[in-house]
Parts: C-alpha cells; sequence; structure tokens
C-alpha cells in the first residue's frame, strides 16, 4: 500500500498505445487488460469495490486497514485515485460472481490493481502497487503473474524509476515467489509487522477477530532494468511514454 494520494488521476495512462493488452490464463481463458475509469466503469469498480471488502473484512491476510468495509468515496480515494487497470474476461460469465458473504464480483472481472507514488513529491518517482485476484482464479491460472509481469511494464511507462512494495506478509507465499521470480530484491523484513486475521476467509469479523503476527517485507525493483524482459514476453514494442513526475 501506499499513501492516499489526493492527487488528480495520472493521464500519462491514456498515452499507453497497446491497451488494452489481449492475453489467456492457463486454462486457456482469454483476458483483456485495461484501464479503469472511476467515473464511467461503473461495472469494474463496483467489482473491484466488492473485492477490496472481501479481502478486508472476509480474508484479513493482505491489507493492513482494520477489518471493516471501505464506503464506495474511501475505495476510490485509496484505489482508484490515481492509475487503475483491471484484468477481465473476454468473454463475461466465465468467472464465479460471488463469494461468502455475498460479495459480488460482476461476470467479468479477474483481479485489479493500482499504480501510484509510494511517496509525495520529491521521491514520487517511486512507485506503489496493490493487486487483487476474485477468489475462485486466485490458484494455478496465471491472473496474478500477468498482471505483476504488465505492472512492471506500465510503470516505467508511466515514468517511474522504481517500485516499492512496504508490506508483503510472509504468509502471501504466492507474492513472495512471484516478486522473487520477476527479479525484485527483499531489502527489509520487519519482525512480526503483520497483525493478520488468524483463519483467512472464515467469515466476516470485527475488531474482536482473533490475530497472529507474521513478518512483513519490503520489495523494491528496478524498472528500468526489469521492464526489457517483460516487454519481450508480451511482444510489446521497445517504446517509452515520456513522463516526468
Amino acid at each position: 500500500m501506499a499513501y492516499i494520494s489526493t492527487e488528480p488521476a495520472s493521464q500519462r495512462a491514456r498515452n499507453i498505445t497497446w491497451l488494452p493488452l489481449r492475453a489467456k490464463l492457463r486454462d486457456g481463458r482469454v483476458v483483456r487488460l485495461v484501464r479503469v475509469e472511476a467515473a464511467s466503469d461503473d461495472s469494474i469498480v463496483a467489482a473491484m469495490h466488492a473485492l477490496m471488502n472481501y479481502e478486508l473484512v472476509v480474508r484479513g491476510d493482505s491489507y493492513p486497514f482494520p477489518p471493516e468495509p471501505l464506503t464506495r468515496a474511501q475505495f476510490l480515494a485509496y484505489y482508484c485515485a490515481f492509475d487503475t487497470f483491471a484484468l477481465v474476461l473476454e468473454r463475461p460469465g466465465d468467472a464465479a460472481a460471488t463469494a461468502p458473504g455475498g460479495y459480488d464480483f460482476g461476470r467479468e472481472l479477474v483481479g485489479c490493481f493500482y499504480v501510484k507514488p509510494n511517496y509525495p513529491y520529491r521521491s514520487a518517482h517511486v512507485c506503489n502497487a496493490g493487486f487483487m485476484v476474485v477468489p475462485s482464479l486466485q490458484r494455478g491460472l496465471g491472473a496474478g503473474e500477468l498482471m505483476a509481469r504488465a505492472f512492471v511494464v506500465l510503470a516505467e511507462e508511466l515514468g517511474y524509476r522504481h517500485s516499492m512494495f512496504n508490506l508483503v506478509y510472509d504468509t502471501n507465499a504466492g507474492s513472495i515467489r512471484l516478486w522473487d521470480k520477476l527479479g525484485f530484491r527483499r531489502v527489509s523484513t520487519i519482525p512480526g509487522g503483520g497483525r493478520l486475521k488468524a483463519t483467512p476467509g472464515e467469515g466476516p469479523s470485527g475488531r474482536d477477530e482473533k490475530t497472529h503476527l507474521v513478518d512483513a517485507h519490503q520489495y523494491l525493483g528496478d524498472l528500468r532494468r526489469m521492464a526489457p524482459a517483460q516487454r519481450e514476453y508480451f511482444a510489446l514494442p521497445a517504446r517509452r511514454v515520456a513522463a516526468k513526475l
């Protein structure tokens, strides 16, 4: 996570000509990576909002926020204030639409992520991202990896020099494997830095939920070094959007 931005959404993503990006999940389903416009993509934003609240209230093992749902305004301020992208099915209806607790993810959303400065002003060239994948599509289909690879290219083209992940909890084995695979460096570990829900996914809970402490890792990526390999992975042209932060 990064600080909650009060700046207007970036215009630079509109200059990225290779979006939408078409790819396949490992089971053969075709997906597209698209830029999300919070003001117009109502159904996608609603599904993302539901997914965020599911992560906070039901799972409780990814984000440091309290186990309480965000209002739409709070969600937009945190997740959609800068550049936001979604991975969607080309043939809507192939995904499970709901999860325990009645959270409605629609019939199109596979996953999503934001890209925004990790720090303000003089260090705003260091970005952060937050990823989510619809629960029924989290295991073995490669959705998270597709988004992570695309993120490296997008962030570099948006003008960022580095990417910093502030809190990767030790229980998030999938993310740890992925960041290691893509060439991010673990630069720090905070012992007991996460107080997570003891039994993720068991259902909604309040502030009196049972928790346990886990280590929290910080990962740093040099985007200019990493982006060429990911452009090659997607067969993208060696092109950059000229942008300054």
